[in-house]
């Protein structure tokens, strides 16, 4: 008998058919395995942060090792205008933001972050291309708790909005006020590539018919290999949050008897 190793999970989420969705947002986790060498080693604490590139013109979630440091704001932000990895860009992540785009400062002071970024952060691209880059820098920002709204400055100076078709940015926005970024099921944890345990939590915010929408797990063949229903806060025209804990049916790394 051949036998199939179960490395790679793939979350799909969907809205539950009543709504009438049949989009598919989705994120991958791979188990990962580390292994240690004799000698001594220096070890630079680090620490995971995220940010948000896009995926069909939504904003989708991405985590990424930095130093551990006070400036994990900077350290996000810096993170966001790398843009996708390879293996990212390989599953259809990418970025709005233009090449080059560097972060000047960012600041936090009674929960607004002040972003200032260079001035070729509204070079090309029309009004959607616009509050996509706008929705990555805001959602990035908002991560932290320390910050619920976020201004934009450009070179130093405040501006009231961006790019030649005048994407309103004043006063600071809230994730709230990028809804049509904002995929209908929305997941921010786990995200691409995460090292996941046989059971592990996934949550996120949705907006679908009666707040109800499906999680599926599938399995390296594509294959459903667990699938429920999950109940959100609120739907139907408000956003709500969801969390579910889900255990596969076997460990990630055992291999399954393939007929």
């Amino acid at each position: 008998m051949r036998s199939r190793s179960w490395l790679l999970v793939l979350l799909a989420v969907a809205a539950a058919a009543a709504c009438g969705d049949s989009s598919s947002p989705t994120t991958t986790a791979v188990a990962t395995t580390t292994t240690s060498s004799a000698g001594p080693t220096t070890t630079v604490a680090r620490m995971t942060v995220s940010a948000y590139l896009v995926r069909d013109e939504k904003v989708a979630l991405v985590h990424r090792s930095v130093p551990q440091a006070p400036t994990t704001l900077d350290a996000s932000l810096r993170e966001l205008l790398r843009g996708p990895t390879p293996e990212e860009a390989g599953i259809g992540l990418g970025t709005a933001i233009p090449s080059g785009t560097t972060l000047r400062s960012a600041t936090i002071t009674n929960g607004v972050a002040t972003v200032d970024l260079s001035r070729s952060f509204e070079s090309g691209g029309g009004s959607l291309s616009m509050t996509e880059r706008v929705a990555q820098v805001v959602y990035t920002a908002t991560q932290f708790s320390t910050v619920q709204r976020v201004a934009f400055r450009l070179d130093g100076t405040d501006v009231t909005t961006i790019g030649g078709e005048g994407v309103i940015v004043s006063p600071p926005l809230g994730r709230a006020d990028l809804e049509d970024r904002t995929p209908r099921v929305f997941i921010d944890d786990p995200a691409p590539f995460d090292a996941v345990a046989a059971t592990f939590t996934t949550k996120g915010t949705s907006n679908v018919f009666e707040a109800v929408h499906q999680i599926q797990v599938l399995g390296p063949s594509g294959t459903v290999i667990w699938k429920d229903f999950v109940m959100a806060s609120s739907g139907t025209g408000t956003r709500g949050t969801w969390s579910k804990t889900i255990t596969l049916p076997r460990p990630l790394g055992q291999s399954e008897p393939d007929a």
